[in-house]
């Protein structure tokens, strides 16, 4: 076996890796339409050089280098010539059959990836504007000034009142601060009203569907749709949980059986915005079965257990099924163990067949703890045999099992 030939090329010149594409066929006495296979870490770049590399048939896999196998000693040693040998290593035994060796990112389409890009500015400006509003209040608190709100009507009012207060740089830092607040506020009315007109006018037909729901708004169904079910397509429950990161994380090591609580791993922007959802179906839909099972098992445990509580109460949402849009149904007790601790005995509720794009609730007839049993969610049990693992780019998930070892003549990795 040849040793690797190991070049550095520029961040943005994929010409020179064609180029070495093309002198490591020739070094290995291959044809020039020999198959080459890449890898490289999912990271800033995001996907665009996957599509460059796919454009040119290159079998490119885009990895989460989170699952990427290190060293566990105190101090190991890290360059890019190791990094490089490591990556190349685990591509030749993912092409041999182990497909469990790292994370693959599952790939959206352009379009796709442009569609996420309104709530996500959205995101940011809230937080801009959280930003600006808390500074004025710190500069404020300076001179013992204490507004009750910043940005509002009676804003211009107070400001009006108390500006003589202050010294003159403070007096003008604050009116600075106070413009980049109007600005970030003026855009997040606009993009707000941006997507309200989008989904009346029936452009959004899944997102219509979804806020239809009591406790569910066009904005948080605008990040459902397009975060999770707008482009995946989930095969069951478990895999809905890990690309949330609200599987659960057990450690059991002989007598040692701890649960340290969901793994957290996957799109953080959908896994806070589900637990905001289900805090808002127990406030607008306290009547239902699942709001009903919730008060009789966790509401009066102290935080702790309803904080874990909530959880379950966010995974019993089904995924979206193919098919023709119908009525959400009233919610029905079907019960389902979930892979939980045994101390806490929650459960999970069976999936249902509803409505593309539209989340179904499901209530859980109330059980004694000793009549739960813990299903195990290592990765073994969480990616079944024959199905697509979907997840995001920090998710932990694999590809299609069972694939026949590819004719490769030639592995190159692109760094």
């Amino acid at each position: 076996m040849r040793a690797p030939s190991r070049c550095t090329v520029a961040a943005d010149d994929t010409a020179a890796v064609f180029t070495a594409i093309a002198k490591a066929k020739v070094r290995c006495h291959l044809a020039a339409d020999a198959p080459v296979r890449s890898c490289y870490e999912a990271g800033r770049d995001a996907f665009w050089l996957h599509r460059c590399l796919e454009a040119h048939r290159i079998t490119n896999l885009v990895v989460d280098s989170a699952s990427i196998e290190v060293n566990r000693r105190r101090r190991r040693a890290k360059t890019d010539r190791l990094d490089s040998d490591k990556l190349l290593s685990m591509l030749m035994r993912y092409y041999a059959g182990e497909r469990r060796v790292w994370a693959v990112a599952r790939i959206p389409t352009p379009e796709q990836e442009d569609d996420r890009r309104v709530h996500r500015e959205l995101d940011r400006l809230r937080q801009e504007r959280t930003a600006h509003s808390n500074r004025v209040r710190s500069l404020l608190v300076l001179h013992n000034l204490r507004p009750e709100r910043i940005g509002d009507r009676a804003w211009t009012h107070w400001w009006t009142q108390h500006t003589t207060q202050l010294l003159p740089a403070l007096r003008a830092e604050i009116e600075r601060e106070y413009e980049r607040l109007s600005l970030a506020a003026r855009q997040i009315r606009a993009l707000e009203v941006q997507q309200q007109r989008e989904v009346r006018s029936g452009a959004q037909p899944a997102i219509a569907r979804l806020a239809r729901l009591v406790g569910i708004g066009t904005g948080s169904a605008w990040v459902v749709v397009r975060e999770l079910f707008g482009w995946r397509q989930f095969h069951n429950r478990r895999e809905v949980a890990g690309c949330l990161g609200l599987a659960p994380t057990p450690y059991a090591s002989g007598t040692s059986e701890v649960e340290q609580g969901i793994s957290k791993i996957g799109n953080r922007r959908a896994r806070w915005l589900m637990v905001e959802l289900a805090w808002s179906w127990l406030r607008f839909q306290h009547s239902s079965q699942l709001s009903d099972w919730f008060n009789e098992r966790f509401a009066g445990g102290g935080k702790r257990m309803r904080r874990i509580g909530i959880k379950e109460v966010d995974c019993s949402k089904a995924r979206p099924c193919k098919g023709p849009y119908r009525p959400v149904p009233e919610p029905k007790a079907n019960v389902c163990m979930t892979a939980r601790s045994r101390r806490y005995g929650a459960c999970r509720l069976a999936p249902k067949s509803i409505a593309s794009g539209v989340i179904c609730w499901y209530g859980a007839a109330s059980m004694r703890n000793e009549s739960m049993r813990t299903m195990s969610c290592t990765h073994r049990a969480a990616r079944p045999r024959g199905r697509r693992w979907s997840t995001s780019l920090a998710g932990g998930g694999k590809s299609r099992w069972g694939l026949r070892q590819p004719k490769a003549d030639v592995v190159l990795i692109s760094v």
